[in-house]
């Protein structure tokens, strides 16, 4: 282009000139008809929605309702178990202290009778010496009066003398 030239002309978008969409509508009375018809489906599409979230919640609540009630069973199963086990417990405590009773005074026994079970204890091994040392001295006064002529037992009255 040069400087002061007109410029070229637009290029040419229609062959014919504008008309609006006919097909469509006549007018007024038709956009209303478009419109009032797609309310129409719109409220079908929405009822329909509507009844399937209806029926989704329905059974939604029913299986809720089920699950709820088996639960509380299951609950009140484990309350019992508890509850036994709680008892359970306390008899054992119980009878732990019952043991525990027994215990000490077994335990307080001990500690009593502990002096002679100690003097018997250090004195055994001297006490038992005496002892084996009476029994020989017994048996060979048992030889001596049954008339054994043993090793230096010889206080035998002989006839004659």
């Amino acid at each position: 282009m040069s400087a002061g030239a007109a410029p070229p002309p637009p290029p040419q978008t229609w062959s014919e000139p504008y008309g609006g969409a006919k097909g469509e509508s006549n007018g007024i009375q038709g956009i209303l008809g478009l419109i009032k018809e797609d309310v129409n489906k719109d409220i079908a599409v929405a009822t329909q929605q509507e009844n399937d979230a209806i029926a989704e919640f329905e059974s939604l609540e029913s299986e809720t309702a089920a699950t709820t009630s088996l639960l509380e069973g299951e609950k009140a199963n484990f309350e019992e178990q508890v509850g036994n086990a709680e008892e359970a417990i306390v008899n054992s405590e119980s009878e732990r202290a019952d043991k525990k009773a027994v215990l000490d005074n077994t335990i307080a026994f001990l500690k009593s009778i502990a002096p002679d079970c100690d003097y018997i204890q250090v004195n055994f091994e001297v006490r038992k010496k005496n002892r084996w040392a009476e029994r020989d001295g017994l048996e060979k006064a048992k030889a001596i009066l049954s008339g054994s002529q043993g090793e230096g037992f010889g206080f035998l009255q002989k006839k004659g003398c």
